[in-house]
C-alpha cells in the first residue's frame, strides 16, 4: 500500500524534450520524480530570461547523451539542488548570468559557461568543467564548509575560494 502520494512525471522519447520551460519556476519537491528516458533527450530544458528550477525530489535522465538539465540559453537561472535533491545525468549551465547551488547529490557531468557560477555544499558525482566559477561551500556561511566533486576541470574557469579566520601573513 502506499500512504503518501508521490508526484510523477515520466517521459519517453529519443532526441526529444520532457518538459520547457521559458521564464518559470520549476519545483520538484521532496519525494517528487521528474524521469525521462531516451537517447538524446532532454528533461528539462530552459528558455528566456530568467527560470529558478528548486530540485528537492529526483530528476532523472537515462539514455544515452541524454540531458537531465539543460539551461544552455542565454539567461540569468537560478537552479538549487537541496540536501534531498537528486540529478542523475548531465547538467549544461553554458550561457548567461546563471547560479547553480548544490547542497544534494549530481550524478553526472556540470558544464558551466564563463558567466555561471556554481556553489554549494553538496556532491557531484561527474566532472565539473567550463569557464565559469566554482566556489566551494556556503557562501554566506561564517565557517568554513566544502563541496564533493570527482573531478574539476576548469577551461579558463576561476576556482573562488573563501578564507576564513586570520587572513594576516606572518613574516
Amino acid at each position: 500500500g502506499v500512504d503518501v502520494a508521490v508526484p510523477t512525471y515520466v517521459f519517453f522519447g529519443n532526441d526529444a524534450t520532457g518538459v520547457a520551460a521559458s521564464d518559470a519556476t520549476s519545483t520538484i519537491e521532496d519525494q517528487g520524480h521528474l524521469e525521462g528516458y531516451g537517447n538524446g533527450m532532454t528533461l528539462l530544458s530552459l528558455s528566456g530570461a530568467q527560470n529558478t528550477v528548486n530540485v528537492a525530489g529526483e530528476l532523472v535522465a537515462t539514455g544515452a547523451s541524454a540531458i537531465a538539465l539543460d539551461a544552455s540559453a542565454p539567461s540569468a537561472d537560478r537552479i538549487s539542488v537541496a540536501q534531498t535533491g537528486i540529478v542523475t545525468g548531465d547538467m549544461l549551465v553554458t550561457a548567461g548570468a546563471d547560479h547553480v547551488t548544490i547542497d544534494g547529490t549530481v550524478n553526472g557531468d556540470l558544464t558551466l559557461g564563463a558567466e555561471a557560477r556554481l556553489d554549494g555544499t553538496g556532491a557531484i558525482y561527474g566532472m565539473v568543467s567550463g569557464e565559469g566559477v566554482l566556489a566551494p561551500g556556503d557562501t554566506a556561511a561564517t565557517t568554513a564548509s566544502a563541496i564533493t566533486l570527482s573531478r574539476y576541470e576548469a577551461d579558463g574557469g576561476t576556482l573562488d575560494i573563501n578564507v576564513f579566520g586570520d587572513r594576516s601573513i606572518a613574516t
